[in-house]
């Protein structure tokens, strides 16, 4: 985590039970303002606690086998290996625990798919979704999925962003970034098209003086780039409010929308750094899913998330 955290719409800067995690006691002060989303996570079977040993004990109640693959994992959410899958639908949450919240669902489930091959593990996301949503601009967001994971398989953290000390590795894709690969533009005419085409500062000061302009683009904040070789961003978290980029992002992804629904393949390599996941064939880890409705107006913590899922890659 030496990134500073930037401007960013994908998490909340702080929420009402602090960046750490949720302590018994606020757990219970904030379950009387919120009845309806303290319900609701009893029911999902999670647990949040503030003590650095104070974890869930249950096991997670769905479980999901990464298969072996004897070749490259597939990129293409179409390819008939994924196919040959068996899913496991996970139910999906309305995040109602912090600001800005959901009021309900509009994704009910998400089928899940995994494929590894020693070397790098894939994972294969399908929902229902009649519309495209893959500009972000003015009240327009994107469509979006993320798989969440504990950087240590051994040590078990919250469902919820993460714990400190406990963090978790995130893997968001957006429909909006791979819109803009391959179109091969991020500008204010593809987004409003009618709009009146104003001269740029580079185009009348050149490049390097009209960097003032241009602070998020030229400090390399991923959310501002221009030039993106993946839809898949990277990240870490320790809690509400401390997504941070990964220094070092290696994932690779794609999603395809066909007859109201969206597939996404988001594929990373097995083995990381201090702040990455690392897995092993025959291991056992847990996953998590969250997903971001662009035309039912979500974003930041405006989405759905699902419960801890067992995850078990095959030999």
């Amino acid at each position: 985590m030496t990134m500073n955290e930037r401007n960013r719409q994908d998490e909340p800067r702080g929420g009402p039970f602090g960046p750490g995690g949720v302590s018994r006691r606020a757990f219970i002060q904030g379950a009387a303002g919120a009845g309806a989303a303290a319900a609701v996570a009893g029911a999902a079977g999670w647990l949040v606690t503030g003590g650095a040993d104070e974890f869930e004990t249950e096991p997670p109640k769905n479980r999901i086998v990464a298969r072996r693959a004897s070749g490259s994992v597939p990129r293409d959410p179409g390819d008939a290996t994924w196919r040959s899958l068996t899913s496991l639908a996970v139910p999906m949450l309305a995040q109602n625990m912090t600001t800005p919240r959901v009021k309900a669902p509009t994704i009910q489930t998400i089928a899940l798919r995994s494929l590894h091959n020693g070397s790098e593990i894939g994972f294969h996301l399908e929902w229902a979704d009649k519309a495209v949503d893959d500009i972000e601009a003015i009240a327009r967001f994107r469509d979006s999925v993320a798989v969440e994971l504990p950087v240590d398989p051994d040590r078990p953290t919250s469902v919820m962003m993460g714990q400190i000390g406990r963090p978790v590795h995130i893997l968001h894709w957006r429909a909006s970034w791979q819109s803009e690969m391959e179109s091969g533009s991020r500008s204010v005419q593809r987004a409003f098209p009618n709009a009146v085409n104003e001269v740029t500062p580079e185009a009348v000061l050149g490049e390097e003086a009209s960097r003032v302009y241009y602070p998020a683009l030229y400090v390399g904040n991923l959310m501002a780039s221009r030039k993106r070789t993946t839809p898949v961003e990277e990240l870490i978290a320790e809690g509400f409010g401390t997504l941070t980029a990964q220094e070092d992002q290696r994932a690779e992804g794609r999603g395809v929308q066909s007859n109201g629904l969206w597939s996404v393949v988001i594929v990373v390599p097995i083995s990381g750094s201090a702040n990455q996941v690392s897995l092993k064939p025959g291991g056992m880890t847990r996953v998590a899913l969250a997903a971001w409705d662009g035309g039912a107006g979500n974003r930041g913590a405006r989405k759905q998330w699902s419960n801890w899922i067992s995850l078990e890659l095959e030999s």
